[in-house]
């Protein structure tokens, strides 16, 4: 016997802070004294407890077997198999003969209304190698199972919402909190997508919360009437919250520990790394060849890329941006060519004019080029699967590495800028033939004009640069940002602060 966490189970981080329950009538608790007699801490059974066994059919079609006397939950045929039954049983006498489960049900670590789930491990028809063993509360929404030196108790995690997906059916009442969980989760769920959260992780768009919540409304309803719809109702409950649960650990999210919120916030936290001292080097050296424009580029990719796998969602509608980026690049590239090559057909150019022109023509048909290359490349894939992404943003790391260090993007970002730093040198170049055509081209009252009117489009535009530099970047810590934002959102509404969406 192993007394370890279920073999198809995930591991999760236990928690001990429940969520807000509504109150709920206590699960009735099996008469024990009848089958059960403690003798130094173990049970020793009176009775022969066969016909107190009751077969169950899952809505899946699976069976399993459930003895409200010893409160026992397996998928053993204790039905047909006697040897197999007295082995099942007398895994509750094993698990009383554990030190540490003893220790810690006479403690009251155990709860009172405890049920415990025993079936074999390994695959069915193969060879089978002990047994899976763990206890839960519905009562508490509590998953209780013990490692060598401890008891670990897990509330509302993924694997207690796998438990009540797969043993629903004897069920006389919803689990505690159950039904207050599955509301807030949708309405969490649904507020992220009013408000267009890309970095949330929440595993449903708003149609389907719209179809769970309007299933859930049909089953309660019918459930009143019913009560044979309950074990159905809580299975759909399970199984949306247990799907929850699955993308927090999927993305890495730690199950919250804060008494009283609701445990669904799934936003992906990058890790923080520090720059080292050839990175700013390098950086400084892009910042002068690429005008700074690979940053654009490569802090959207570190906000897609989650340690090994990535952002779908957030890639495909980068994929869109930059595709929209470079498509308008070409067009302006291509008036660029055009201009510098009316402006080339002028025969009273300087040999300094010439080159600058010619200069800012080359560097208008890299862009055209590059930009042509990357929207061919990339068109295909604006719905592409997340095994796609994942190797798209691992391009340039090794595959197996799961940090959120996003150094080795920088190579992406650059070749990703091209078209755009190459646009932004043409339009320089062209804008400085321009102007030594326009000083040297005429007289000296002419020249001092225009000279004057080009310093103020410089000072102009030194200002927009100035001015809109650091324009998004956040002042203030984020406890006092958000609180502007919450007050803002609760005095104007959701729709007028969002705009009106």
């Amino acid at each position: 016997m192993t007394n370890s966490p279920p073999c198809s189970g995930t591991s999760a981080s236990p928690s001990r802070i429940p969520l807000q329950a509504h109150p709920c009538p206590p699960a009735s608790t099996p008469d024990l004294s009848r089958v059960l007699v403690l003798q130094n801490g173990s049970p020793r059974k009176l009775l022969s407890t066969k016909l107190n066994w009751t077969r169950y059919t899952h809505i899946n079609g699976d069976v399993y077997f459930y003895n409200p006397t010893l409160r026992i939950i397996t998928n053993s045929d204790v039905e047909s198999d006697d040897e197999e039954r007295v082995e099942v049983e007398g895994v509750l006498e094993d698990m009383f003969d554990d030190d540490v489960f003893a220790s810690a049900y006479a403690d009251g670590l155990i709860p009172e209304d405890w049920e415990m789930v025993v079936r074999r491990c390994g695959i069915p028809g193969e060879e089978e190698d002990g047994w899976d063993v763990y206890c839960v509360s519905r009562q508490n929404n509590t998953f209780i199972y013990t490692t060598d030196a401890e008891i670990e108790v897990e509330k509302n995690t993924l694997r207690y919402w796998t438990h009540i997906e797969d043993y629903p059916m004897h069920l006389s009442q919803l689990p505690p909190s159950s039904s207050s969980a599955f509301l807030s989760a949708m309405a969490y769920g649904a507020n992220e997508m009013i408000m267009e959260n890309r970095q949330s992780k929440f595993p449903y768009t708003d149609k389907q919360i719209a179809r769970l919540t309007e299933i859930y409304d049909d089953l309660s309803k019918t459930a009143e009437k019913n009560p044979a719809m309950i074990p159905v109702l809580a299975w759909h409950i399970a199984r949306t919250l247990r799907r929850v649960e699955s993308a927090r650990m999927w993305h890495r999210i730690a199950h919250p520990s804060i008494e009283g919120f609701y445990g669904f916030k799934l936003q992906y936290v990058h890790e923080a790394y520090r720059k080292k001292a050839m990175l700013r080097l390098g950086e400084a050296l892009l910042h002068v060849v690429l005008l700074g424009i690979y940053t654009m580029y490569w802090r959207r990719l570190a906000q897609v890329r989650e340690g090994p796998t990535a952002d779908l969602l957030g890639f495909r509608a980068m994929l869109r941006e930059f595709l929209s980026e470079w498509s308008d690049s070409n067009l302006i590239a291509t008036v660029l060519v055009g201009a510098n090559v009316t402006l080339l057909s002028l025969s009273n150019l300087s040999s300094l004019q010439r080159t600058i022109s010619l200069a800012s023509t080359l560097l208008s048909i890299i862009s055209i080029a590059v930009g042509l290359h990357h929207v061919w490349s990339h068109r295909t894939k604006l719905n592409a699967e997340i095994i796609e992404v994942s190797k798209y943003m691992s391009h340039t790391r090794d595959y197996n590495d799961t940090k959120d260090d996003p150094t080795d993007l920088i190579i992406m970002a650059s070749f990703l800028s091209v078209p755009i730093a190459s646009l932004l040198w043409s339009i320089a170049t062209f804008a400085l033939a321009i102007a030594a055509y326009c000083v040297q081209g005429t007289d000296k009252v002419g020249g001092i004009w225009l000279s004057t009117f080009m310093g103020i489009i410089v000072f102009v535009g030194g200002g927009l640069v100035i001015v809109f530099w650091r324009l998004w970047e956040v002042k203030g810590s984020k406890e006092i940002i958000g609180a502007q934002v919450g007050m803002a959102i609760m005095a104007n509404g959701p729709g007028n602060f969002a705009g009106g969406v």
